[in-house]
């Protein structure tokens, strides 16, 4: 669990700021928001659980690095079992969609800053359901 946790602290928060300080074309644009979305209209947890994976992939794939990608895939593989754990609160889901939306925005409009910090926020609040529910 700390193991997953200390990784992933690390590396979404980098992967949204370096997602923030590149230029996206339109089609990449379009992406993330379609992402974004697909986590907001899923209806059951596996599809939320494989949407939002894809989001956080989506981000790491803006940053433009082929190993950021690659070690964001690894991290968000190995949660996958540990947030199986945990149950579904509707409120913590709503939070993690208006989350995923702040950290879109700042991508989307530069903010290198406002990126890693809404993604070092989201990382943070999973981190600690997961330690209260599993620790």
């Amino acid at each position: 669990l700390e193991d997953s946790l200390v990784l992933r602290s690390v590396l979404e928060p980098g992967a949204a700021e370096a997602a923030a300080r590149r230029e996206h074309d339109e089609n990449a644009q379009a992406m993330l928001h379609d992402r974004v979305e697909a986590v907001a209209a899923t209806t059951t947890r596996q599809s939320h659980r494989l949407a939002d994976a894809r989001l956080h992939l989506a981000i790491a794939e803006l940053s433009g690095s082929v190993s950021l990608i690659a070690a964001v895939a690894d991290v968000q593989m190995s949660m996958t079992d540990l947030l199986e754990a945990i149950p579904v609160v509707p409120h913590n889901i709503e939070r993690s969609h208006e989350q995923h939306a702040a950290i879109a925005n700042a991508i989307l409009t530069s903010r290198p800053e406002d990126a890693r910090r809404h993604m070092q926020e989201h990382v943070s609040g999973t981190a600690a359901l997961l330690r209260g529910f599993l620790a």
